[in-house]
């Protein structure tokens, strides 16, 4: 996730609030100033995702998150369902 956001940080270094948030997060969170300072980028994400809505079983679905060229802001995220087993349980 940091990793994600530091390519947004990366377009507005500049930006008064990412350089406030990035700044009062590195004291109160090792974790994050350890994490900030390993430089690391990540354009694209994908995994896999299981949404639980009351009274219905869970579904469980494979997500792609694609960044649009023309507008670097925007973007597509593809869900497809993963197929159930015969067991009711998901197949990856």
């Amino acid at each position: 996730m940091l990793a994600k956001f530091r390519r947004d940080y990366a377009k507005a270094p500049e930006d008064p609030v990412m350089v406030d948030l990035v700044t009062s997060l590195q004291p109160v969170s090792p974790e994050f100033k350890d994490l900030w300072q390993r430089h690391d980028v990540n354009g694209c994400s994908e995994g896999v995702k299981t949404v639980q809505i009351d009274g219905a079983p869970p579904v469980t679905f494979e997500h792609t998150t694609y960044t649009v060229d023309d507008e670097p802001d925007l973007r597509l995220v593809v869900f497809a369902p993963v197929e159930a087993t015969a067991d009711g349980s998901s197949a990856a």
